[in-house]
Formats: structure tokens, sequence, C-alpha cells
């Protein structure tokens, strides 16, 4: 656990880690980004669209990058203080690593690891308004 100071993202963090090793996740963790990513102004007017688990540009046909789905995910759940469908994604993304014997972030593929530090970062960033809980 990480050592809680002033004006640091150490509490949320903290909870957040003892909420993801009390969970029963689903293993489907691109259901859940994917719900939130498609309340997304750009994927809802159709300039993003969903093919399998990636999200492409309409425009050029090719999938948008990992941080085109992050801001996707960020501003999809503007507006609110905690992002319940993103923790089940989460926790998901950390039960099937460690179901693969990936027991840490270092050991995840480049891929996975930008997901779930996604995933985290918006999370804690939601979040981060009110106190801890």
């Amino acid at each position: 656990m990480f050592e809680e100071e002033e004006d640091s993202y150490a509490e949320h963090l903290n909870v957040l880690i003892d909420e993801i090793a009390a969970a029963s996740p689903s293993y489907d963790y691109h259901e859940f980004e994917n719900q939130i990513a498609a309340e997304y102004t750009d994927a809802i007017n159709g300039r993003y669209f969903l093919k399998g688990n990636l999200w492409y540009d309409k425009q050029t046909g090719q999938p948008i990058q990992k941080d085109d789905v992050g801001h996707m995910m960020e501003q999809a759940s503007s507006g609110s203080d905690d992002v319940p469908g993103l923790f089940l994604a989460a926790a998901g993304r950390i039960a099937t690593a460690m179901s693969h014997g990936v027991g840490n972030f270092d050991d995840l593929d480049r891929g996975h690891m930008e997901m779930l530090a996604i995933d985290l970062m918006t999370i804690l960033f939601r979040r981060s308004d009110n106190p801890a809980r």
C-alpha cells in the first residue's frame, strides 16, 4: 500500500487496490471499456466505430491509438465522480493477467499495460474530487 499524504492520490489508490482485490470481475473487460467509449460524442456521431474489440476511425479505416480510446473513455465519463464500468474493466484486466501467471504490472505486454494504466488513471481522476471511500 502507498503512504497517504496530503494532495496525493495515495489514499484513492489504496482504496482502489482494496476494491479490486475484493472484486469478482468478468474476464470480458473489453465489454466494459467499449460501453463507456461508445458514449463519447465521436463514437455517437459515427467518427469512430467498433469492430470486434478495436475502435476504428471512419475516415481512415485504421484502428485508433490506445490513447485515443482512453480519451474517449475519459470524456464520456466526464460529469461522473465514479466509473463503475471502468472499475470492472480494470479488475477484469488484472484477474485475466493473473490467471495467465502475470502478477506484476511491468510484466504485462505493452498493449494491456497501456490500457490498464488508462483505466486506472481515469478511475482515479474521476474519484479525485471526492474524499476516498
